[in-house]
């Protein structure tokens, strides 16, 4: 996966996690990407009480305040561990308050023989290979701004227009903690939250959306380190709404994401 030699969207010491300026959001330099919150948050989750005879199914991560580019305490712990099933709890902490949790669920792995018609599907977006590059990463005129979006490859096939829905292929070319390797699992956590800024809907009187949580169903970790977002937004007239994600890498779906979006209002 992505070499650890890079510079890294965290530095580790113990249970606290200091970002670097790449970890940023488009937002400013005072507060964290959601994807670098999120690569966060599925490190700290796979390295929490592992059972190599359970792989994980599903991870909720609620931001329910702003995370502060400050030292991060996160503390983990499990709370249900079966035969069949087990539950972990991951907590960020900035300056003693909580800004986000999330929540992972592991389960027993049995190898059975299913259906062609009931397997996830085989069928991958177009490319990345001969799609055009793009940047989202913010700017001021001669100078490229630093941060998570700074640091992506993207290819896109559609998206980013402000009409709801969107298709790309993105990657991370930089470690989430300095040191250590990127695992699948933790590369995902990343791109999970990017469904909502393809999808991005822009209606009149609004300035976009933006996500407090993000919702996570894997079929498998993927194998390859370019993975694809097809989204879609379905939004309300109150001005809420769900952004619908479905990833895949280049030998088909891996997982489907799930954000609960708000319009942006001046």
């Amino acid at each position: 996966m992505i070499s650890s030699s890079r510079p890294a969207l965290f530095v580790q010491e113990g249970n606290v996690f200091t970002p670097t300026e790449c970890a940023h959001g488009p937002w400013g330099p005072k507060l964290v990407h959601g994807g670098s919150t999120g690569g966060l948050m599925a490190y700290v989750l796979e390295q929490c009480s592992p059972n190599e005879n359970m792989t994980m199914v599903r991870t909720t991560l609620d931001m329910f305040r702003p995370v502060p580019m400050v030292p991060l305490r996160v503390e983990s712990e499990v709370l249900r561990e079966g035969r069949r099933l087990q539950m972990i709890e991951a907590t960020i902490f900035a300056e003693d308050k909580p800004v986000a949790r999330s929540v992972g669920i592991r389960m027993k792995t049995t190898e059975v023989s299913v259906p062609e018609a009931r397997q996830p599907s085989s069928d991958v977006p177009q490319g990345p290979d001969g799609l055009p590059e793009i940047s989202l990463a913010p700017s001021k005129p001669g100078k490229v701004l630093p941060g998570l979006n700074a640091n992506l490859e993207v290819r896109k096939l559609y998206g980013f227009d402000g009409k709801g829905e969107g298709c790309a292929w993105f990657k991370v070319p930089v470690p989430v903690i300095q040191g250590v390797e990127n695992s699948a699992f933790t590369h995902l956590g990343i791109i999970s939250d990017f469904g909502n800024g393809l999808a991005q809907l822009f209606l009149p009187g609004t300035m976009g959306m933006i996500n407090g949580d993000i919702n996570l169903y894997l079929h498998r970790n993927p194998c390859s380190d370019w993975i694809a977002l097809k989204s879609k937004v379905s939004m309300s007239e109150t001005g809420v709404g769900v952004v619908n994600t479905e990833l895949y890498d280049t030998q088909g779906l891996v997982a489907q994401c799930h954000q609960a979006v708000m319009v942006q209002t001046s």
